[in-house]
């Protein structure tokens, strides 16, 4: 049976009428990652998470994952700017970081078919500014930097070696022993960081035996500590944007199917606008 990720890259445009998303402040990147959190929950989750899914988009959105994700991308390609590139926010200068998660999720989801050209353009932008390699030098919050370039690397558009390495192990390491391991260089609260982590290491193991037996031994600690930073209501640090990252790391990660990330799923259904599109904040219990 076609996935709804397979939908969406054969589903012609429909004969009724879709509204076409106008894109709220700052919208851009929320609504880019959410789509390929989305993507990644539904392509490597199992099927009761399907179910669920479908459950909450009933609730949330009242209409079909293919369909809201469809439309959400086509929100997207009509902000696309004259240099190929997106703003944070529909009219604002093309930069990096939007264009990167934008190219992410179209390569998720393929390029919606009235937009050909879309892209190459996008992606003759991101090669002009420089690619990952820029993103590394002039991106000083590492917690963005990590969930941009996990993301991208789920989409194929960078490998994973590009991404950062995250010691998660030190961080989920007995007190006592933290002192024996080398510095993380990361807040080890951060939900966004040590999920990247684990997506790092299932993808890219490093060649140390000692180090990819101690990083395995650490993965169960770790996404306990994954599980104690988020909400009530889903979400992780109240916004789209880290909420998406960790579902995209920890499906990267083999754990599309965890508790987590049904819950975090289940946030970014419950938050989308009527518009397929989605804010900043994930305020909504």
């Amino acid at each position: 049976m076609p996935t709804a990720v397979d939908s969406l890259k054969l589903m012609p445009t429909p004969a009724g009428p879709i509204a076409v998303p106008t894109l709220s402040q700052t919208s851009v990147r929320s609504t880019a990652a959410a789509v390929s959190a989305l993507v990644m929950a539904e392509q490597y989750g199992d099927s009761s998470l399907a179910a669920a899914q479908a459950e909450m988009l009933d609730v949330a959105y009242r209409g079909d994952l293919s369909e809201l994700m469809l439309a959400g991308m086509r929100g997207l390609a009509d902000c696309q700017n004259a240099d190929g590139g997106w703003g944070q926010s529909p009219g604002m200068p093309s930069d990096l970081t939007s264009s990167l998660l934008a190219l992410s999720a179209f390569r998720l989801t393929c390029v919606p078919a009235r937009c050909a050209d879309l892209e190459p353009r996008l992606e003759h932008y991101v090669r002009s500014q420089g690619g990952a390699a820029a993103l590394k030098r002039t991106v000083a919050d590492r917690s963005l930097l990590l969930g941009v370039l996990t993301n991208a690397a789920a989409a194929g558009v960078v490998g994973w070696r590009q991404t950062p390495v995250v010691r998660f192990e030190r961080a989920a390491a007995p007190t006592w022993a933290r002192s024996m391991l080398s510095s993380p260089q990361f807040d080890s609260t951060n939900p966004v960081m040590l999920a990247g982590g684990l997506a790092r290491f299932r993808q890219w193991r490093p060649k140390n035996p000692v180090l990819r037996w101690l990083r395995g031994a650490s993965v169960d600690s770790c996404l306990q500590l994954v599980a104690a930073q988020q909400s009530d209501n889903g979400c992780f640090r109240a916004n789209v944007l880290s909420t998406s990252f960790v579902v995209i790391a920890l499906a990267s990660a083999g754990k599309a199917s965890h508790s987590i990330v049904r819950r975090a799923v289940a946030c970014l259904l419950t938050n989308v606008s009527a518009d397929a599109d989605w804010r900043c904040d994930c305020l909504q219990e």
